[in-house]
Order: C-alpha cells, then sequence, then structure tokens
C-alpha cells in the first residue's frame, strides 16, 4: 500500500514539474529591445595648413603663399551616417603677383601685394562609416571664397568654389571625439572676369579656369 502511494506521488510530481516550469516562462516579462541612439549633431573646432593656390592670370601669376587656416563645421545628422554639413575656414596669407613681359615668353619681378584674408563657406553632405570607436569620411560641398585683401587699393572678390573633404573621426567618448582631415577647395573664374581691382583700375583677369587649394588639419567635434 505504501509503494503504491509513493509511486503515485513520484508519477504526480513528474507531470507538474513541466507544467510549473511552463507557467514560470509565461510570466517572465519581455525585456524591449534597446535601440542603439545616436547623436543628431555634431560641432566641429578645427586648425591647420593652408598649402596656398595659385591663378594664372591674362597678364602674369598670382599666387597665395601657405599659411595657418582656423576654421570649424556644423554637421546634423538626417539619416543613418549621413550629415548635412555647413563649414567655415578662414586663413590670411601673402599674395605674391609675378608679370609676364616679352608677350608673355619671359616672367618678371616677383612683386609682394600684401596679405589677402580667404573666407571659404561651403555647404555639402557628408558620408561616415563607423566601426566601434573609428569613423572614416567622405564629402562634398559647394558655396562661395571670399578673398579681401588687406592693401585699400585692392577691391574684394568673390567667386563660387567646390570642395571634397575625407578623413577619420575617432570617439574618445560617446559624446567628444578627435577629427582629422584633409580637404581640397576648387575656386571657379569665370571667363572674362578682372579680379583685384583699385581706384587706378584692375590689376589684371582671367580667363575662365580655377584653382586647386589644399588643407590638413585636426581638431576636436562635440556631439549633442
Amino acid at each position: 500500500m505504501i509503494h503504491r502511494f509513493l509511486l503515485a506521488a513520484l508519477c504526480l510530481a513528474a507531470l507538474s514539474t513541466p507544467l510549473f516550469a511552463q507557467a514560470e516562462w509565461r510570466s517572465t516579462p519581455t525585456v524591449p529591445r534597446q535601440v542603439e541612439s545616436r547623436a543628431k549633431l555634431e560641432l566641429n573646432v578645427q586648425s591647420g595648413y593652408s598649402l596656398g593656390s595659385f591663378i594664372r592670370t591674362w597678364d602674369g601669376d598670382i599666387t597665395l603663399q601657405g599659411s595657418v587656416w582656423y576654421g570649424g563645421s556644423i554637421d546634423y545628422l538626417f539619416k543613418r551616417d549621413v550629415a548635412f554639413e555647413v563649414s567655415y575656414s578662414y586663413r590670411s596669407g601673402t599674395m605674391l603677383y609675378q608679370p609676364w613681359t616679352n608677350n608673355g615668353w619671359t616672367p618678371g619681378q616677383v612683386y609682394d601685394l600684401g596679405n589677402v584674408s580667404t573666407h571659404f563657406i561651403q555647404l555639402g553632405s557628408l558620408k561616415s562609416f563607423r566601426k566601434d570607436n573609428v569613423a572614416p569620411f567622405i564629402g562634398g560641398n559647394l558655396g562661395m571664397v571670399i578673398y579681401s585683401p588687406e592693401d585699400p587699393f585692392y577691391n574684394t572678390n568673390i567667386f563660387f568654389a567646390l570642395s571634397g573633404v575625407g578623413g577619420a573621426k575617432i570617439y574618445l567618448t560617446d559624446k567628444v571625439g578627435l577629427r582629422l582631415q584633409g580637404r581640397l577647395y576648387l575656386p571657379i573664374y569665370f571667363a572674362n572676369l578682372t579680379i583685384f581691382c583699385g581706384g587706378g583700375g584692375c590689376g589684371t583677369g582671367v580667363g575662365g579656369s580655377g584653382t586647386i587649394e589644399g588643407e590638413v588639419s585636426g581638431g576636436l567635434f562635440f556631439a549633442f
């Protein structure tokens, strides 16, 4: 009689174990999946060195010597790893002018025309390829460049300009990091356009061409 009672108790325990386990599994609350949150806005503050530029004109060559530049940008992330960017850079460098003589066959004396402040204002987009704490990026922009000679004899000149940028962002934390980059600018000088005009007339002119200006830089970015 006792053996039958023990056998019945064991069978009841074996049947009740999966039922209790199933009830416990059903009562376990579902943990919601965490969605990765990324900052929508980045403020970049940078400084670097501009490689200068060269302009071929009707009467001679103009050279803007390399110098230190300062600037920054604001990036707004509107898609995953794609941002709209507004950037600004400033530098002040020496402008040299070398006229051509002998009907354009012989370079003449080089003249120092003083410092010229250069302002690049650009709008465009940036594509990042983030992996862990490093995010390489490339981008393209368009906007304008302003050349403002310090000598009051010459007027300020404004031209259309394109640019391309590439580099990498290194995240020190989720909100702060380093940004290293190189950028190439392409100011466009339209045909029959005189430049560096003053009270005594125009210094020289260009005939529908452009130049390339490059810069390398590093700085900090702050994500919000």
